[in-house]
């Protein structure tokens, strides 16, 4: 029950921390498709811009030329090939926005950018054949009423398949600023999104590891300090100690484990007592033999000494006797035979 709690705690928190994982790794792709989309529109927008400046200063030109008759090719040239290079960088702009594109909203977004550049395609190749061939003719003097070739110029700057180029530009300057504007606002609203989800989540983090903390604190304190109450029995040697079995997780079966195990102790412990009892008992019965014994020794000996005491008693008398007997006989110089033979019936 302990461990399944515990795992199920761990799951949370994995889970919690995978979702944090997941919504942050989706805002960020969020970011950076709004991000793209803005430097997408940002690009299209300066390179429309941009070519509406160059069609501009080639129609001042072309005016000149007209007028003069001596307009400089370098910058025909050049002005035709920033164009070109516009046009060019607008359709990788638009392959890109075609490849990003989520939802039917970019989706229509693309087709109606898609438009415009075929549109644009078409009257910048009109635009430089008209150009090109109007230029020749006025290098040669060729050169027909002004004011007609002017409009015909008109018509080929500003009209493609019967629509006004310079409205369509403006249209799809307006509408990339404001696609620019939108990606940029939503780039900041995911942004503001992600660190709002990213604050919450680490704040529901921090409340549930704090609420798990206490919960688990509350729910180990209990069986801990009946196990440390019942460690500290045992070592002051009260082996009767058993702890409450009344929870069924791993605490009551470590509650049951050391019951059995101060069981084992007491047991071990009675049965060490009743040994050592009856040892000291042993040793107290042949401490009492042995002093017995060595009683009765010590009244043998005694009698052993006496009667050694008494023998040399009785030996020496008769012994003093005889010497003294045989001292006077032997004090004369030439004792007589009747002396001697007294002297040793004395004996």
């Amino acid at each position: 029950m302990f461990r399944f709690r515990l795992a199920l705690a761990f799951g949370l928190l994995m889970l919690l921390v995978l979702a944090q994982a997941g919504t942050a790794v989706w805002l960020a792709r969020q970011v950076e498709h709004h991000e793209g989309r803005n430097r997408i529109a940002q690009g299209m927008l300066n390179q429309y811009v941009e070519l509406s400046a160059n069609k501009q200063r080639l129609k001042v030109w072309y005016a000149q030329l007209l007028l003069t008759h001596d307009a400089p090719l370098d910058t025909r040239d050049l002005l035709l090939k920033r164009m070109q290079k516009s046009v060019d960088l607008l359709n990788a702009f638009a392959v890109e926005e075609r490849a990003g594109a989520d939802g039917v909203e970019e989706s229509a977004v693309t087709e109606q950018t898609d438009r415009t550049l075929q549109l644009l395609k078409v009257n910048l190749t009109n635009l430089r054949t008209k150009v090109l061939a109007a230029a020749e003719r006025q290098m040669q003097q060729v050169s027909p009423e002004s004011g007609a070739i002017w409009a015909e110029m008109i018509n080929v700057f500003d009209i493609a398949e019967g629509r006004d180029v310079r409205i369509l530009l403006a249209g799809a300057i307006e509408r990339h600023a404001e696609l620019s504007e939108q990606a940029a606002g939503a780039a900041d609203r995911s942004l503001a999104r992600m660190k709002l989800i990213l604050v919450v989540s680490v704040l529901l983090t921090v409340l549930l590891t704090v609420a798990l903390v206490a919960y688990f604190t509350r729910w180990l304190r209990r069986p801990v300090d009946e196990l440390m109450f019942g460690t500290r029995a045992l070592q002051a040697d009260h082996l009767d100690h058993r702890i409450p079995e009344t929870r069924r997780d791993e605490f009551g079966q470590l509650a049951h484990s050391f019951n059995e195990m101060a069981g084992e102790i007491q047991r071990h412990r009675s049965r060490e007592i009743a040994a050592r009892t009856d040892l000291e008992d042993r040793v107290a019965r042949r401490t009492l033999d042995l002093q017995a014994a060595n009683e009765q020794l010590q009244r043998i000996d005694a009698r052993r000494r006496q009667f050694f005491v008494d023998i040399s008693h009785e030996l020496r008398t008769p012994a003093t006797a005889i010497l003294g007997e045989a001292e006077v006989a032997l004090r004369a110089r030439q004792p007589a035979v009747d002396d001697l033979r007294d002297a040793l019936a004395q004996i």
